[in-house]
């Protein structure tokens, strides 16, 4: 009986983390997030013009003799409508870390939407997504991207 209760929790804290979130992806921002991140919905309000970026990152994947970091890769998916451009762009998902960045040069109204940040093993299975609504705000921006070229 003591061996079946050790099997559990060790199989608990390897396949599931930490009780109640099975999320292996997490978000920080430039901007205020609400919402639940261990439900994998966050929302954002970001005003017009606003430098920022959404931050995900993997910080609790499996690595082993066969599986490594650089098996793990982080994307965005954009919303329809918003295109990889000089106002939105990914950076930091290429090499060797379950990471990615995803920078705003100045939010406009077309860059609303639902966004995803998505993990993969090996670029082909899905293991983990959050999804980060983000919509505009009225507020002024904090970081105005005015002096930026376009």
């Amino acid at each position: 009986m003591v061996m079946l209760a050790v099997v559990v929790v060790v199989m608990s804290v390897v396949c599931g983390g930490a009780a109640g979130s099975n999320h292996l992806l997490s978000i920080t921002s430039s901007i205020p997030l609400t919402g639940d991140q261990a439900a994998g919905e966050v929302n954002g309000l970001v005003p017009f013009l606003e430098c920022g970026y959404l931050f995900c990152q993997a910080s609790t994947v499996t690595v082993n003799d066969t599986v490594h970091y650089w098996d793990y890769h982080v994307h965005w998916e954009l919303p329809s409508g918003v295109g990889m451009d000089d106002t939105v762009f990914m950076v930091g998902n290429r090499y060797h870390m379950p990471r990615a960045y995803l920078v705003f040069k100045g939010f406009l109204a077309n860059h609303t939407g639902q966004y995803k940040c998505q993990l993969y093993q090996r670029r082909t299975t899905l293991l983990d997504t959050l999804n980060v609504s983000l919509k505009l705000h009225d507020a002024p921006a904090t970081r105005p991207c005015t002096n930026t070229l376009r």
